[in-house]
């Protein structure tokens, strides 16, 4: 296969930029407002130009990326996102996307630093997951979250499903968060 400029560009910016080249047959999405690029699997749907919900006149705004519900099938894996977003503060913390995050602490990864801060709640028996990535370095406050819920074991028939474990699903979204590029 022969690749064009454009194609061979685009990943000298991905090399460059410490981002991981993404596998073969996954698709690729760039915003210019965000100014990013970010690559996914093809099973995958990505939603732009999104809010995360939270109040206020810094609403952040940006990507939502949502794996397949295959991704949990046999599993009490319930919902699943991951979201690529951004708000103007001049005082980039986790806890403008995340309030109830704790544990906030500097991660080096995928050739880069983020403030990172984690939370897990339990409610009615489900178990609430979040990670934020505030990507340091920038000159435009984003972060990288991930979320998902794992529904109650005692809604299933025994035998019907087994526990999802969170952690399998940020590793998941770890490999998809590597290869984002920023602009300058």
């Amino acid at each position: 296969m022969r690749l064009g400029g454009a194609a061979l560009l685009l990943t000298a910016v991905f090399l460059a930029a410490g981002a991981q080249a993404a596998p073969a047959g996954w698709k690729h999405y760039s915003d210019k407002t965000l100014g990013l690029s970010i690559a996914y699997p093809p099973d995958w749907s990505l939603v732009p130009n999104v809010d995360d919900g939270l109040p206020g006149p810094q609403t952040p705004h940006g990507i939502v990326l949502t794996p397949p519900r295959s991704l949990g099938e046999g599993t009490n894996l319930d919902s699943t996102e991951m979201m690529v977003v951004a708000v103007a503060a001049k005082d980039c913390t986790p806890d403008k996307f995340d309030p109830d995050g704790n544990n906030v602490h500097p991660l080096n990864a995928d050739g880069r630093t983020y403030m990172m801060s984690s939370h897990q709640d339990v409610v009615l028996g489900d178990t609430y997951g979040m990670q934020t990535f505030v990507v340091t370095g920038l000159k435009r406050c984003i972060a990288v979250k991930y979320s998902g819920r794992a529904a109650d074991m005692h809604h299933f028939i025994p035998g019907e499903a087994k526990p999802y474990d969170l952690k399998q699903l940020w590793a998941v979204y770890d490999s998809v968060r590597a290869t984002l590029v920023f602009r300058k």
